[in-house]
C-alpha cells in the first residue's frame, strides 16, 4: 500500500487525477476484475471528491486549505 500512498499523494497535490491509478488501486483493493473501459464508465459516476476524501481518509493524510476552503496540498 506504501508505494500507492506515495503515488497518490503525487497525483492529489498535481491535481491531475489519471483513471489507470484509480483503476489499479481499486483491482488491487479486491475490486472486480473488469477492464478500464468498463472502469471509466463506472468511475465516471461517483463523486471524485467524496472518493478523494475517502483515501485521503484512508492514507491517513492531511488535507491543507487556504481560509475560503481551497485545497492547497495533502500531506503526511
Amino acid at each position: 500500500m506504501s508505494n500507492f500512498k506515495q503515488e497518490y499523494i503525487k497525483i492529489r497535490n498535481s491535481k491531475k487525477y489519471p483513471i489507470e491509478w484509480f483503476y489499479n488501486y481499486f483491482i488491487e483493493n479486491g475490486g472486480a476484475n473488469i477492464d478500464l473501459q468498463s472502469f471509466h464508465s463506472l468511475f465516471s459516476l461517483v463523486d471524485l471528491n467524496s472518493v478523494l476524501s475517502f483515501l485521503d481518509s484512508k492514507f491517513e493524510l492531511t488535507r491543507l486549505e487556504d481560509s475560503n476552503g481551497k485545497f492547497i496540498k495533502i500531506v503526511e
